[in-house]
């Protein structure tokens, strides 16, 4: 699995964590849906602009989003959620 697809994964993670769709993320974020399907699939790499604004927005961990360390995610995240994303 590239590196692209593991962000993703964990991007969907979170959002199903968070329980929120799609389209509710990317009104939050100032994104358009198709682009955040790419990312969430893994066909592109979430920018570091638009992973701030989950961060600032959800608590997602940015370390967590990039690398899978899971020790800045929020507690309400559960683990079955962190364990989803690697």
């Amino acid at each position: 699995m590239g590196y692209a697809e593991q962000v993703g994964r964990r991007l969907r993670a979170a959002r199903g964590e968070l329980g929120r769709e799609a389209a509710e993320i990317c009104r939050a974020i100032n994104v358009q849906q198709n682009t955040y399907s790419q990312w969430e699939s893994g066909k592109y790499l979430i920018p570091p602009h638009a992973a701030r604004r989950l961060k600032d927005r959800y608590g997602i961990s940015l370390d967590w989003l990039y690398a899978g360390d899971a020790s800045g995610m929020p507690r309400s995240f559960s683990e079955k959620a962190i364990r989803a994303g690697e």
